[in-house]
């Protein structure tokens, strides 16, 4: 007798591969480019760098990240315009302060733009740089943030990743979300986040 049911392909794999216990994991891979590698390593050692990023909460004065306009430029849409503006015409100018950034998401961003390896071990780190790659328009770090998350959505993170994905109008994410919440409501429902769906 042939049996019929309603289950997606992905909700499938979801119920199998993504119910509790997997660890959250993200890699996003360097560049092997040799000029690459060789600004990030200036940037590590404080040669050359003619930017200070000053981030989130320490944007009234503290930790920063030091780095190179020309790279900067080259990867985000937001940072090109800002230094061809007026205000960063002067070469002595070198504090871009950007409060709604976190240090740590920052941090992760310049490694991407520098092409070095990126690991994010929490959901919370995944979100902090896909929103910060939002504001600083890094459209290629967005585009691959977005694909993998939309990869790693499970019972545990399909809350957090659909007001994410509402936040930043990622209708694949939105979907991707809404499917795992659908399949697991039996679960959300006695959740203390539940509210947010």
């Amino acid at each position: 007798m042939m049996t019929l049911t309603t289950e997606t392909p992905d909700a499938k794999r979801r119920k199998t591969a993504h119910y509790k216990g997997k660890p959250f994991k993200i890699v996003i891979k360097g560049s092997a480019d040799s000029l690459v590698s060789s600004l990030a390593s200036a940037r590590r050692d404080g040669q050359l760098c003619d930017a200070e990023i000053i981030c989130g909460v320490e944007a009234c004065g503290g930790n920063s990240h030091r780095a190179h306009r020309i790279v900067l430029a080259s990867r985000s849409d937001y940072m090109a315009a800002l230094l061809a503006s007026d205000r960063f015409s002067d070469s002595s100018e070198r504090t871009i302060r950007l409060p709604e950034v976190t240090h740590k998401a920052a941090g992760n961003a310049l490694s991407w733009m520098y092409g070095e390896k990126i690991e994010l071990a929490t959901l919370d780190d995944a979100v902090e740089l896909v929103e910060a790659a939002s504001r600083l328009q890094c459209t290629e770090l967005f585009r691959i943030l977005t694909k993998k998350l939309q990869r790693k959505v499970d019972v545990d993170n399909c809350i957090i990743l659909g007001g994410l994905a509402d936040r930043l109008n990622l209708t694949s994410l939105a979907l991707a979300a809404e499917e795992v919440a659908a399949f697991y409501f039996h679960v959300l429902v006695d959740r203390d986040n539940f509210h947010h769906l």
